[in-house]
């Protein structure tokens, strides 16, 4: 269940970037909050065969074929802010580093994708100060 971890730390992040900061109308119009350094978490799956490669967001199915399963979370500027693997296949430190770097190139895509629907957003938005 750790794609659940993911999906709802996505969720989340969505949520609070699309609330917007309450001032009253007489003073000032609403404003999105400011979010930087955004953590995503990924989640890969992996298999006692070492050719497997690991699977990024796996299914319930996949989750449980397979022999072990690691957490991580970073930023678009990959900063490591959470790393969770208890137990399962060994894994290389190549292969860290590896995850690392499928990670952080994920983290940009997603992070580029929230924000430019949080744009889009904010667009749809009217802002009238009374």
């Amino acid at each position: 269940m750790k794609s659940l971890w993911s999906a709802s730390s996505l969720a989340d992040i969505c949520r609070f970037s699309a609330d917007r900061l309450q001032h009253p109308p007489t003073e000032r119009a609403p404003m999105p909050l400011s979010m930087h350094h955004t953590p995503f978490c990924l989640t890969f799956a992996y298999f006692q065969d070492t050719s497997i490669p690991a699977i990024l967001d796996p299914s319930r199915l996949e989750e449980r074929l397979s022999a072990g399963v690691m957490s991580i979370a970073l930023n678009a500027q990959r900063e490591l802010c959470v790393v969770q693997k208890a137990g399962g296949v060994p894994l290389a430190p190549a292969e860290m580093l590896r995850i690392v770097a499928v990670s952080t190139d994920k983290s940009r895509e997603l992070d580029r994708f929230v924000t430019e629907r949080l744009e889009e957003d904010w667009r749809t938005r009217t802002v009238e100060v009374v």
